[in-house]
């Protein structure tokens, strides 16, 4: 939606009322970092790992702007109202592994937030020599 609205009117043929909501979607649609931080420098197997985890949201420079996600997500096929919620996976995809997984549903009322994620380390057959 970062575009001059005269050129975005002329590519986006829709009535008023439909680049509304096309612009509450793009509003809505979030930007989001991520930042991991391990507990130990050198992991052993059979360790217990804390990672901490902090997801922020970094366009957000005001709290009237905070308050778009305090609403309910946009899901016009969803039958009731859907809040935001975020997962955070650790795993291997490649050795089709999962550590640890967490459901965040408090992220709707702040710009940022640290999550802990605590698994146990366990040495594959595949890191042997890496």
């Amino acid at each position: 939606m970062n575009m001059d609205d005269g050129i975005r009117e002329r590519l986006i043929a829709v009535s008023q009322q439909q680049m509304a909501t096309i612009a509450d979607a793009c509003n809505r649609y979030p930007n989001i970092e991520m930042d991991v931080q391990l507990d130990k420098n050198s992991i052993t197997d059979g360790d217990t790992v804390e990672a901490v985890v902090t997801i922020n949201r970094p366009d957000i420079e005001s709290e009237e702007e905070l308050k778009l996600f305090a609403s309910p997500a946009k899901a016009q096929y969803y039958p009731s109202q859907k809040e935001e919620q975020w997962w955070i996976v650790v795993g291997r995809p490649k050795l089709n592994k999962l550590y640890s997984i967490k459901k965040i549903t408090n992220f709707k009322n702040v710009s940022q937030l640290q999550v802990k994620l605590n698994f146990l380390s366990k040495k594959e057959a595949h890191d042997e020599g890496s």
